[in-house]
């Protein structure tokens, strides 16, 4: 039951999280458009060229400050991109492969991740962000797309070791 609790709490975290750069992202919008008019406006006063050239450069110097926070903000919301509605077509294409076939897993799998001799977490690289920037203990705790368990001999060892499949 508390798992379930973590998974809604994580997934409305996520979507309040993305709700609040949309939010930022309109308010800089806004400045960014107010900025603007500014500027246009302060191109066509009667006013000192000297004093409209320092009120411009201010201008200016906002105008670039407000682009590149809402460029980080763009940037942020598509890196907390929500794929979970591509988990059913995985399932589907993961369950359809043909176990008999002469198939490569390896290349299905980004990383494995091994948190015990017993427990195996394979990880599908399905987002845009950079395999480097990833944090995989912190991405490991995600909700798996597909689990299960196999029996493995290690030196007179009978291990059932645990395998799941995450998405990152």
């Amino acid at each position: 039951m508390d798992n379930i609790k973590t998974i809604i709490n994580n997934d409305l975290n996520n979507k309040l999280l993305n709700e609040k750069l949309i939010d930022k992202l309109d308010i800089i919008k806004t400045d960014i458009n107010k900025v603007k008019s500014e500027i246009k406006l302060t191109k066509n006063s009667d006013i000192d060229p000297d004093l409209k050239k320092t009120i411009l450069t201010k201008h200016s110097i906002k105008l670039n400050e407000l682009k590149e926070e809402q460029l980080k903000l763009k940037h942020q919301r598509l890196m907390t991109y929500d794929y979970s509605n591509n988990l059913p077509l995985l399932i589907k294409s993961l369950k359809s492969i043909d176990l008999e076939a002469e198939n490569d897993y390896k290349e299905l799998f980004s990383y494995v991740v091994a948190k015990s001799r017993e427990e195996l977490i394979l990880c599908i690289h399905l987002s845009n962000r950079n395999l480097s920037d990833i944090d995989l203990t912190k991405e490991s705790t995600n909700e798996s797309a597909s689990h299960g368990s196999f029996p493995f001999k290690q030196s007179r060892l009978l291990l059932d070791t645990v395998w799941s499949i995450i998405v990152i």
